[in-house]
Formats: structure tokens, sequence, C-alpha cells
């Protein structure tokens, strides 16, 4: 069983976190990427390298070439989305489940995206486009990715430029031009009446 701190998936991986199965669910993993020594023998193996406890059945071949799938699918689409975000995107983390043949194999992950621009509104804007086009990098972006986009644009817009107004103050500022010209134009009319009227006596 790894614990926090572990190295896992053929010393790919260092778990961060542990999430418990539930009703017969297997546990699941948390963890990130490690830096492989040139030196280490474990880094010449290839991670499929390593067999399982025993035979495993048929139906357990299948639960492992479908996890083999998942991993491939999940590390894939989460590299294709640190490339798009380019400068603004952290290492992927990943979730695991332990296959049949006692290996961790990643079936979720994410990539962490840092959208703390400085600079002008046209850098903010800049940065939100590259979030946004990381979101849609993959075939299918889930409901995660979309969200990821609309924290990156919430965190962008919190950063508007503090010398440039915001929505409220400028509608505050116009709604108190709009009251200075009314009054303005109520003096002026009331002026207008009391020349008319001086003419006419």
């Amino acid at each position: 069983m790894a614990t926090i701190g572990s190295i896992v998936d053929g010393g790919r991986a260092l778990v961060v976190g542990v999430i418990p199965g539930r009703g017969g669910t297997p546990e699941r993993l948390v963890t990130r990427p490690v830096a492989r020594q040139a030196d280490d023998p474990q880094a010449s193996k290839a991670p499929d390298a390593a067999t399982g406890p025993g035979r495993l059945s048929p139906a357990e071949k299948r639960a492992v070439a479908e996890l083999q799938e998942r991993d491939r699918e999940v590390r894939n689409e989460e590299e294709r989305h640190k490339a798009a975000a380019g400068k603004f995107a952290g290492q992927p983390q990943y979730v695991y489940r332990r296959g049949p043949d006692g290996k961790l194999y990643a079936v979720e992950g994410k990539v962490p995206v840092n959208v703390n621009v400085t600079g002008t509104a046209e850098d903010r804007t800049a940065a939100l486009r590259r979030v946004e086009a990381a979101a849609v990098s993959v075939q299918s972006p889930s409901s995660g990715d979309f969200k990821a986009v609309a924290t990156a644009a919430t965190a962008i817009t919190a950063q508007q430029d503090p010398a440039r107004p915001s929505d409220a103050q400028r509608r505050a500022e116009a709604e108190e031009a709009y009251r200075a010209r009314q009054a303005a134009a109520a003096d002026g009319s009331d002026d207008l009446a009391r020349r008319i009227l001086g003419l006419l006596a």
C-alpha cells in the first residue's frame, strides 16, 4: 500500500495524497512527477516491465488493458494542456488507481495554472487566451477544463489595473455627471424665465 512520500509508477511519481476507497473501490493516489537520475538502474526499465503477482485471469487482463489505455489517454491529455498553457502551466498532477496486476495507473489528471499576470490589460488578455487554448487543446474538453478557464478569467479580471476605474466607478461617475447636467439645465431654465419676465415688465 502506497503512502504519502512513496515513489510509485515505476519511479515516475511521488505520492502527495491518498484518497481512501469507499464501498469496495480501491484507494486512489494523488501524485506529482519526479525527475529521474541518469545513474538510477530503475530509470532504464520500462514502467510496464514489472509483472503482477501470479497469473491474471482474462477479466483481470482486460481490466489491466483498460487501465493502461486510460493511463496513456490521461497522460497525453495533461501533457497537451501543459504545452498549450506554456509558461502559465505547472507540472501535471495525477490520480492513480491500482490495477489487478498491482501496478498504479493514472485515471485522472490536472495541470495547475498560474495566471498571476502583471502588466497591461493586453498582457492579461493574452494570458487568458493562452489558458483558454490549453483548455480546448484536447479532443473532448472536460467540465474541469472549462472550470479552469472560468477560474483564470476571474483571477485575471481581479488583477485589473488599479488606475483604470471599475465598471461600478464608471457608472457612479456617469450618474453624477448626468445629475450635474440636469441641475445646470434646471438653473438655466429658471434664469431664462426670469429674463423673459423682466423683458415683459
